[in-house]
């Protein structure tokens, strides 16, 4: 849907796919540009697989999309990160453009009216879902207040992908 308000994206093809010398580990990154007519300044999405020695994987997908200043709306940020087939971590995060304590009518229209934490209180009524604290104090703080972090384990791989759609 966002592909016709952005541009292609220009880095180098060693910088957008890489991989290690001993391809335990390879990553993708790709960075483009909102059109001069849209509404987003840059989307950044980046992907990351790591063989970690002790035989599990670790697969991180993230999301970022960055508004210009012709609206007021939150930025995104989407993050998935899977150390297994049957557990995932999802992290919805729409950081705020304005302190949300000095303007509680930012708070109102973005995030009360939409009724954005119903989708979060939707997902917890899910025995598999709880919500998730990173043991990372720098994961806790590079995340808004309003962010969705939602730990899901299930018993098979295609439990997780039913409740992901």
């Amino acid at each position: 849907r966002l592909h016709s308000q952005l541009l292609p994206c220009s880095l180098p093809t060693d910088v957008r796919n890489f991989k290690n010398p001993n391809g335990s580990a390879e990553a993708s990154l790709h960075i483009r540009s909102g059109e001069q007519s849209s509404p987003i300044d840059f989307v950044v999405g980046s992907w990351i697989h790591v063989k970690i020695p002790t035989g599990v994987s670790l697969n991180i997908t993230s999301i970022s999309a960055f508004l210009n200043s012709s609206t007021e709306a939150p930025n995104f940020v989407v993050e998935l990160i899977q150390s297994s087939p049957t557990s995932l971590v999802l992290i919805l995060d729409l950081p705020h453009r304005k302190d949300l304590v000095r303007h509680p009518d930012y708070l109102q229209t973005y995030y009360q009216d939409t009724a954005l934490d119903s989708h979060r209180q939707s997902f917890l009524k899910l025995p598999e879902i709880k919500p998730y604290v990173s043991p990372s104090l720098f994961v806790r703080s590079a995340f808004s207040p309003t962010a969705s972090m939602l730990k899901i384990d299930v018993d098979e791989g295609e439990r997780l992908e039913e409740i992901l759609r």
